[in-house]
């Protein structure tokens, strides 16, 4: 049984793009940017294979302006993070992959 635990625990991971726990330290943004919010629908499209343009909170971070398109790389999130996260580098990453579907 510890061993099956292991194997999922194992496969979670490998498909969990960010090791983002929504501690939400990061907010608020300067600029508006709902960074655990981005990085909740990208771990979700990767682990679930759902398509984020039906996402209701990735649609509404989106459309009003709270998207990753908005950083300018100020820092302020990376400094309070308690997990010492690459915010900044992450959030164009997942934001490439999330409006490119």
């Amino acid at each position: 049984e510890k061993r099956l635990i292991d194997d999922v625990r194992a496969a979670y991971l490998s498909l969990t793009k960010i090791g983002c726990t929504g501690c939400r330290y990061c907010m608020p943004c300067p600029n508006g940017v709902n960074i655990p919010g981005i990085f909740s629908v990208w771990n979700s499209v990767s682990l679930y294979n759902i398509d984020p343009n039906r996402d209701w909170g990735f649609i509404q971070t989106r459309d009003n302006g709270h998207g990753a398109d908005q950083c300018v790389a100020c820092g302020a999130c990376e400094s309070a993070c308690p997990q010492h996260l690459p915010i900044i580098e992450q959030l164009k990453c997942a934001w490439a992959e999330l409006t490119e579907r």
